[in-house]
């Protein structure tokens, strides 16, 4: 229906109506981001990452509204230097997927901070699918600070989550990221073709009341019994939702 060249303009869109395109979606081509960006529920409400690239520079805010799809053509991808809020609703969630419905369409969301200036992500209320191109994770985090809350994470052809090694040494002019590391909760994570998380970080990853695909947990080398989605690394995962619709919390 309509294109934005530059996905580092600055542009208000509201009240639209798109019929009868090839797709009813607004093009986005590409670009760097500085300063704060909002990709707005505007009567369209589909943005469509076909053409190229789009990275968040570290003085750049990128706001996703609640009730936005974002789709992704293939193998293309958003970076993170700085700062990415995607908070949907339980009425209107954020759906991040593909152009075309299969696993590995899509690379991923990359969150890539320095331990100076870690890279922010605030996601709740948002489905993210079908990522993984070309080995990927579905979400990439180094020296980066992301919170999932009542977020689906599926459908991908590698990893969901996957976590670098990051932080200065302590002594340095600033502590190591273990103060607030990654933190997923109240959240989905199955039909994954990888790890649910693979963390080769030292800081855990806090990771409680989540559902992994099974009513025994997830597949980890302390519990037991677990044959839901797979985790590797350091990840708490107690304790965990024991069905889908969160009715049921197992404490070990």
């Amino acid at each position: 229906a309509m294109d934005v060249y530059d996905a580092g303009a600055f542009f208000t869109l509201d009240n639209l109506t798109g019929t009868g395109n090839l797709s009813d979606t607004i093009g986005v081509c590409g670009g760097k981001l500085y300063g704060d960006h909002l990709w707005s529920k505007n009567g369209i409400n589909t943005y469509d990452l076909h053409y190229n690239y789009v990275t968040i520079a570290p003085t750049g805010t990128l706001t996703v509204d609640p009730g936005v799809t974002v789709l992704f053509g293939y193998g293309k991808d958003i970076t993170v230097n700085g700062v990415f809020n995607a908070i949907g609703t339980p009425e209107e969630p954020i759906l991040f997927s593909g152009e075309v419905i299969t696993p590995g369409q899509w690379a991923g969301i990359y969150f890539w901070g320095t331990p100076e200036q870690p890279a922010v992500g605030n996601l709740a209320y948002a489905t993210l699918e079908y990522g993984g191109y070309g080995g990927a994770a579905l979400v990439s985090i180094e020296n980066a600070e992301v919170t999932f809350t009542h977020c689906v994470l599926r459908y991908c052809s590698g990893d969901a989550i996957k976590i670098y090694p990051g932080g200065k040494q302590a002594g340095q002019a600033m502590q190591p990221l273990a103060d607030q590391p990654t933190q997923v909760s109240w959240s989905r994570l199955q039909d994954i073709g990888g790890y649910a998380i693979e963390n080769n970080s030292t800081q855990p990853v806090q990771a409680h009341y989540n559902w992994w695909g099974d009513a025994s947990g997830p597949t980890a080398d302390d519990n037991p019994g677990g044959t839901g989605s797979a985790l590797l690394g350091p990840v708490r995962y107690w304790p965990y939702l024991a069905d889908l619709e969160a009715r049921f919390v197992f404490l070990p």
